[in-house]
């Protein structure tokens, strides 16, 4: 069974949530949302805190995220189960190196590896130069 994983972002905290098509759901009732549609319902799970990016910056002084760079959910991506890939922007706009970041169950998160930066200046999307 596949699953896809959705990342979100909540003040400076990666979260994922995991869904597939065996996923536990909720129907809402009409006493919960007057604005219900046909076949409207909520996901039982809650998503689960990934990684903060602060514990990212203070542990590996190598990976060290500058204070123009910042990190966005559209930008972390997952791998596998316990590793995800991060690109952070730098001045809001330019995508810089690529941080691997591994989240085992029971430990922290931490920085495996790095990978280069995009051979040319890449923007991310729905920016102008």
């Amino acid at each position: 069974m596949k699953s896809d994983v959705h990342i979100f972002l909540k003040e400076k905290t990666v979260y994922g949530l995991s869904l597939n098509t065996t996923q536990a759901l909720h129907e809402v009732d009409f006493e919960e949302d007057p604005w219900r549609h046909d076949c409207q319902y909520t996901i039982n799970e809650k998503p689960k805190k990934l990684f903060d990016v602060k514990e990212l910056s203070d542990k590996s002084k190598d990976v060290l995220l500058l204070p123009e760079e910042e990190i966005l959910p559209h930008f972390v991506i997952a791998l596998s189960g316990f590793k995800y890939l991060v690109y952070p922007l730098k001045e809001a706009i330019f995508l810089t190196r690529g941080l691997v970041v591994e989240c085992m169950p029971n430990s922290e998160p931490k920085v495996t590896s790095l990978t280069s930066p995009p051979p040319e200046q890449l923007l991310r999307p729905g920016v102008c130069p």
